[in-house]
């Protein structure tokens, strides 16, 4: 005795509608979260966007640190002196920090202007960046639902210290440590 296998019009009709509400909320989803393999190479820069990315690169280069600080591979060394003469180090934190930022903005916004308290001396446009998406839903609704003006790029002038408190990172008080 077989049984044969009827497909249900209605059942056929609840699948596609299911699944037009479940592509219609992965769209709305997708539209909260910004492509961070966009580039805005002209002059005119979307603030909103610009301000999300700075959180973002900040968020980024804080993980940075924190890796490189449980990995114990600090590799310190010093800068020179402060002007009250203690030590100024400098770490592959430091320098991993402001790569992952300043390269993430070079990548995102090659028009800005970005000024670092560490320097590298590589290129900084050819760099491989990598940035994934960015979900803008995490950001405040503050900010999440202004509307998006544009700013020229030459009034925009981006400061990075991506380690403040150096000495205080080397000594693992991590408490102290921030990202800007």
């Amino acid at each position: 005795m077989t049984t044969a296998v009827r497909i249900s019009p209605f059942g056929i009709f609840c699948f596609v509608c299911g699944s037009f509400i479940v592509l219609y909320a992965l769209k709305d989803f997708m539209s909260s979260r910004l492509s961070l393999s966009e580039r805005y190479t002209s002059k005119e820069i979307p603030f909103k966007t610009l301000l999300e990315t700075s959180i973002y690169l900040a968020e980024k280069g804080g993980n940075v640190l924190k890796e490189i600080r449980e990995k114990s591979d600090l590799q310190a060394r010093s800068k020179g002196q402060t002007l009250e003469g203690a030590n100024d180090p400098l770490t592959a934190g430091d320098m991993e920090s402001h790569k992952a930022i300043v390269h993430g903005f070079h990548h995102l916004f090659p028009s800005v202007t970005v000024v670092s308290e560490e320097h590298d001396h590589s290129d900084t446009q050819n760099q491989p960046v990598d940035i994934d998406m960015l979900d803008i839903t995490k950001i405040g609704d503050d900010l999440h639902n202004k509307e998006d003006e544009q700013v020229s790029a030459d009034d925009i002038l981006v400061w990075v210290d991506p380690l403040d408190a150096t000495q205080e990172y080397t000594e693992n008080l991590i408490k102290y440590v921030t990202t800007m």
